[in-house]
């Protein structure tokens, strides 16, 4: 069963958002590189990153920043290695007001290895 984010694992950011409080260091984010947004509608960057140990199941992730007219944020997703979207929805460590891949993955529990 998924963790379920309630009132105590939340966090009020400088940006005035609510966001999950990171997680325990489990392990370190590799980068692979810039992966295109042109299939990810709101895109603004994207780069795929190998995990170890793997995150909700997942060796691999996209950290996309997302830009929009009435949203600023990062997301981590569920990824392939070729870069390519592996499942839809979203894993724990994203978060609104800034579009920031480290602290998306330091939130999730890893240290970002470039």
């Amino acid at each position: 069963m998924d963790h379920v984010i309630g009132d105590d694992d939340l966090q009020l950011n400088e940006w005035g958002y609510y966001e999950p409080k990171p997680l325990p260091r489990v392990g370190t984010a590799r980068l692979l590189g810039p992966v295109s947004v042109a299939e990810l509608p709101g895109a603004a960057a994207a780069s795929l990153y190998e995990l170890d140990p793997p995150h909700e199941g997942h060796a691999f992730v996209l950290v996309v920043g997302v830009w929009s007219p009435t949203l600023v944020g990062t997301s981590i997703r569920p990824a392939n290695a070729d870069g390519t979207l592996a499942a839809p929805g979203h894993l724990r460590g994203g978060f609104a007001g800034a579009m920031d891949h480290v602290r998306a993955l330091e939130h999730a529990g890893y240290d970002v290895v470039l």
